[in-house]
């Protein structure tokens, strides 16, 4: 037999050595690192990426709780004492800023002085849209002051932001809001455009300048200054010589930029409105009794309101649209004469500033090219004289070998002069023909320089030099263009440069509310700026120069016959008008014989239309609900182009 077995002894398992210095204990699995620990510091780089690529909003919170972009700035203030919107300056349509037209606007904004500002800022709301290709900022300066900054997120975004305005800024009455865009294209990529590819849109209503005053508005000055872009202007008392005081001042707010309508209605008188009328008449439409003085403060419906007391009163509209402003620090105002400077001829030749026709002659940047433009109507130039050249003159860099400057013209749609500058002169000036068969009433001559380079490319670099249009830059007048034997509207300005007769036929003066909606637009824009009128109570015009609301004398050579209802002009006769306007270019037979240059404004119904832009025409037809047809002076009905639809590529 066998012996009982013996119990195996289990052999001890020898221990690891201990690891080397500066070896890391092993984990059991092959590797010193959990594999749950690696995915987790993946997931942390990846979020620490994002931010840096993706910049969330609450990166960049400024003081006041929200973040940098404009479209999550916060409300500081209540609505102001004051409100003047951006359709209140005359942009009812808002404005836009981008490449295409302008990267910077500039509006301006009248406020009270005596009532005394005590907080002021801007607002502007709108929609913002940029490129993520492109680093684009978003600034505003009061009177040059910078007040705000900040950088527009890439993408569509709302806009709305605010920022104080400086109190030397506002204290003289009026601030000069600019809003621009700067920026720079993404240099990690190839781009030889230097466009910003942004949109800015400032809605009309929601952009506005707001103010709290220390108490009401009491002075001229001050109910002037609110005024709005829309103006009613309520007249109340009847006869020819308050219509025309009705009229001089239409004309004045209209050349200022203001909306101008027309009532009778007492019941439209209002804040903000300007009523005209007897002190007992304006008394009745406001419930008070209104102080003496040729321009009173009247308390209408709860809020300040002017008013004209006394008929004539050429010098009203001048007070109440010019610098002459200043001097109205009292409840009335009683001007006697007036008589502003006008755009002056300079020399012996006859020649106008661009500067004194608005054009900016102060150092400009310019990289690749910069724009000037300078508009002008005729009836602001000495005499409605129609320029015949344009004598250009900068102050320049020097500029390298490969590269030179070029210089484009355009007056209206056309482009006049491409011409190249001496490329080693500092002062260049460039002499360009203004052919006379472009001018119309309103004009626009637009001056591109360019510095044209023959290397370019993504390695070029970019920069930037102060150029100038020098203040010496002048249009010379002289042309034919303008003088009263030349065709259509712009033959009549010169007509009208020193001083029209306002003919009111009995009729016109029986309908005040019509007579001046369809006399005030026409005037405003064919009379000089601030014009000398003369009232003619009469049928028929008097030898001078005339503008006669409603129908054509006798003696006239008319284009266009709305008298019997019908409109009639050569070739053409169509059923009567409803509702609009016929103005017509006409030569007339006056008292004793003598012959007149005159418009004819003949309305009908209403009297409401949308005057177009006035050129050699011989005459329009505008009914009330917009368009228009454009007569000439032959009396044939003008379509462009006289061809068929299609028939070009």
């Amino acid at each position: 037999m066998s012996g009982p077995e013996e119990e195996a002894t289990p052999v001890p398992e020898s221990p690891d050595p201990p690891p080397e210095q500066g070896e890391q204990p092993s984990s059991g699995r092959g590797g010193w690192l959990p594999r749950g620990a690696l995915v987790a510091l993946g997931l942390v780089v990846l979020l620490v990426v994002a931010f840096a690529l993706l910049r969330p909003a609450v990166l960049d919170e400024d003081d006041r709780g929200g973040s940098g972009a404009p479209g999550d700035a916060r409300q500081r203030h209540d609505e102001g004492d004051v409100v003047t919107t951006l359709a209140d300056t005359g942009a009812v349509d808002g404005l836009r800023l981008s490449d295409d037209n302008s990267t910077s606007q500039t509006f301006t904004v009248t406020l009270p002085v005596d009532a005394g500002v005590e907080d002021a800022w801007v607002r502007l709301v709108g929609t913002t849209r940029s490129p993520s290709t492109s680093s684009v900022s978003l600034r505003v300066l009061a009177d040059g002051q910078a007040v705000h900054v900040s950088r527009l997120p890439t993408g569509a975004h709302r806009l709305d932001v605010e920022a104080d305005l400086p109190a030397s800024a506002v204290a003289d009455g009026s601030v000069r809001v600019q809003v621009r865009l700067t920026g720079t294209a993404d240099q990690r990529r190839c781009t030889l455009t230097q466009d910003l590819g942004a949109l800015v849109v400032l809605d009309p209503d929601g952009t506005r300048v707001e103010a709290d005053v220390d108490g009401p508005l009491t002075t001229v000055r001050d109910v002037a200054a609110t005024l709005g872009h829309e103006v009613t202007l309520v007249e109340l008392s009847a006869g020819a010589e308050w219509v025309a005081t009705a009229a001089r001042l239409g004309v004045a707010l209209t050349q200022a930029g203001h909306a101008v309508t027309f009532s009778t209605d007492a019941d439209d008188a209002g804040p903000g409105t300007v009523l005209v009328g007897t002190p007992e008449e304006v008394g009745g439409a406001t419930g008070g009794d209104p102080a003496d003085g040729t321009v009173v403060v009247a308390d209408a419906g709860g809020g300040p309101a002017l008013a004209v007391t006394e008929p004539g009163g050429a010098a009203v509209g001048t007070l109440l649209t010019t610098a002459a402003l200043a001097t109205a620090d009292g409840p009335t105002a009683e001007p006697v004469t007036l008589e502003p400077a006008r755009v002056a001829a300079d020399g012996a030749g006859g020649t106008v500033t661009l500067a004194s026709l608005g054009a900016d002659t102060g150092v400009q940047q310019l990289t690749d090219r910069h724009t000037w433009r300078v508009r002008y109507s005729l009836a602001d130039l000495p005499g409605g004289e129609v320029p015949t050249r344009a004598l250009l003159s900068w102050s320049l860099p020097p500029t390298s070998d490969d590269a030179r400057w070029l210089v484009q013209v355009q007056l209206g749609d056309e482009l006049v002069a491409s011409d190249r500058l001496p490329g080693d002169a500092t002062t260049a000036r460039v002499s360009v023909p203004l052919p006379a068969r472009l001018a119309a009433v309103r004009n626009q001559l637009v001056v591109t320089l360019v510095r044209d380079r023959d290397v370019g490319g993504c390695h070029v670099r970019q920069t930037t030099y102060d150029v100038q249009l020098l203040p010496g830059s002048v249009l010379e007048l002289g042309g034919a263009g303008g003088s009263a034997s030349s065709g259509g509207f712009v033959g009549v300005v010169d007509a009208f440069s020193a001083g029209v007769d306002v003919v009111l036929p009995d009729a016109a003066v029986a309908d005040p509310a019509a007579t001046l909606t369809a006399l005030v637009p026409t005037l405003a824009e064919l009379a000089p700026w601030q014009p000398t009128l003369r009232l003619v109570e009469s049928d028929a015009p008097q030898g001078r120069p005339f503008l006669l609301v409603g129908e054509p004398p006798a003696s006239a050579t008319v284009q266009v016959d709305a008298g019997s209802g019908a409109v009639t002009a050569a070739g053409v006769e169509t059923g009567p008008l409803a509702d609009g306007v016929v103005v017509q270019r006409v030569e007339a037979q006056g008292v004793g014989g003598q012959g007149a240059t005159g418009v004819v404004v003949t309305a009908v119904g209403s009297g409401e239309a949308v005057l177009p832009d006035l050129g050699r025409e011989g005459a329009w037809v505008l009914p009330a609900g917009g368009g228009g047809v454009e007569v000439d002076t032959a009396g044939r009905v003008v379509s462009l182009p006289p061809v068929r639809a299609g028939g070009t590529g």
